[in-house]
């Protein structure tokens, strides 16, 4: 017979992330190191000349695995949530005030997502602002 393949455990939030930031900068080893050497190498007809095809594969392979990073969850996570927390619409610390979230049961984790649990919750937060133009301070709002 056949015997059934032990489970890996329920992926979380924070493996996802971590297993992705783990990939983008392992993939930066090949992007970094090996197309400078390729350039220096192939190009070539001294150490001065190697040196500067070498930086050019540089520029070349960074900027490959720039884009090939920005495709990637764990880039993105960093820029979205850092930009919503600069503009204050999400916490700083946000991966540690989900956590609390959903251990006061406010969201429940599904995989590598959290979910809202309430309907009324969910369709709150689903709502466009009014203006987030400037505001004018009034003699009363000081």
């Amino acid at each position: 017979g056949r015997t059934p393949a032990a489970s890996a455990p329920p992926a979380s939030p924070d493996s996802v992330l971590r297993a992705d930031r783990n990939l983008v900068l392992l993939l930066a080893v090949p992007f970094m190191l090996v197309i400078p050497a390729f350039f220096g190498a192939a190009f070539a007809r001294g150490l001065d000349s190697f040196v500067s095809f070498g930086f050019y594969g540089l520029g070349i392979g960074f900027t490959i695995w720039l884009a090939v990073a920005l495709s990637h969850t764990w880039p993105q996570y960093l820029i979205a949530a850092g930009w919503l927390a600069v503009r204050r619409r999400l916490p700083w610390h946000l991966a540690a005030f989900l956590s609390a979230a959903d251990k006061v049961q406010v969201l429940r984790q599904r995989g590598g997502a959290y979910q809202f649990r309430h309907a009324r919750l969910q369709d709150y937060l689903a709502q466009v602002p009014e203006s987030s133009g400037p505001k004018s301070i009034g003699p009363g709002d000081r």
